[in-house]
């Protein structure tokens, strides 16, 4: 494990993740049983028995495995296996699950170049099926690491939410306050985290996503408050920097606007399972706010 690089490291832990599949009983091998098991996940059903020809085929030619390093003995059946399948389909399962797939085997798998693979006589018969296990591989890495990616976006976006509701608790404070110059980094370092979260959120999960996947609006939106944040704060620091007067106009209308940003941002609560209640009861103002509206027509024109 020490001596893989970083993208045999990947597929190792891939591997771990298959073989702890509860359906298996061997907790030291992957078997053949799990490679279908995680085939059928993503592409359509494989037969189990050509499978575990392919993989045996596989291994003894193209990774030099011995056949006594495969097998595997099997465990006791589960006890509803009798009702689900036939004595022949659970003999072919039986034989899947005492066939052992070896890390070697694996990791030359997961590296298989699927182009060159019909080249090879010996396994010319079984490219079909040795490149749909590649591929149901790659579509298992490609899962989790959206998995991974997706968990790291929520961690974010619950440290977002809190950072938010100090935002207003220091924007009501900074109402009653005549410090301008403290509150004023303590802003900056509020549109310092914002910046800082939409930079990491393209970074890990690319602009494909940010500006096109499920939460396209809310990104777009995070990102147009954001730079008006910015703008409004190198503002500020440029009329800190030439000795304007807190009290004076220029820094007034900045103030105004870096008021109404922060107010906005309060909208991005909404979009939290937490605040789940809140969007109900703003949903449901904004709903009878059309009612009334349209209530107030009917009864102008009745008057009229």
């Amino acid at each position: 494990m020490k001596m893989l690089n970083n993208k045999d490291r990947l597929i190792y832990e891939q591997y771990e993740r298959l073989r702890r599949d509860p359906a298996t009983n061997h907790d030291h091998l992957l078997t053949a049983a799990d490679v279908v098991l995680n085939a059928s996940k993503y592409l359509p059903p494989l037969e189990v028995e050509e499978v575990t020809n392919a993989l045996r085929h596989f291994m003894i030619h193209a990774c030099d495995i011995n056949e006594e390093d495969m097998d595997l003995e099997i465990s006791n059946e589960p006890s509803n296996w009798k009702e689900l399948y036939s004595a022949s389909e659970r003999e072919i399962w039986n034989s899947a699950k005492s066939l052992g797939v070896p890390f070697q085997a694996f990791l030359s798998l997961a590296r298989l170049d699927t182009l060159h693979l019909e080249e090879s006589q010996v396994l010319q018969d079984y490219a079909i099926t040795l490149s749909a296990l590649h591929q149901s591989f790659t579509c298992e890495e490609e899962r989790h690491m959206n998995e991974k990616k997706e968990s790291f976006t929520q961690i974010v976006e619950t440290v977002t939410a809190v950072v938010i509701c100090f935002n207003a608790i220091t924007l009501g404070l900074e109402a009653d306050s005549t410090k301008g110059i403290i509150w004023f980094g303590i802003e900056s370092g509020f549109t310092a985290y914002y910046t800082c979260e939409v930079a990491v959120k393209m970074f890990s999960r690319g602009c494909t996503w940010y500006f096109c996947g499920a939460h396209w609006q809310w990104n777009l939106y995070d990102l147009v408050v954001v730079v008006i944040g910015a703008m409004n704060v190198g503002l500020e620091m440029h009329f800190w920097s030439l000795g304007a007067s807190p009290l004076s106009p220029h820094i007034g209308v900045v103030k105004t606007v870096t008021v109404m940003t922060q107010l906005a941002r309060l909208v991005r609560l909404l979009r939290f399972k937490i605040f789940a209640e809140l969007k109900a009861m703003v949903q449901g103002v904004v709903t009878g706010l059309r009612v009334l509206f349209w209530a107030v027509v009917l009864l102008g024109s009745f008057i009229y």
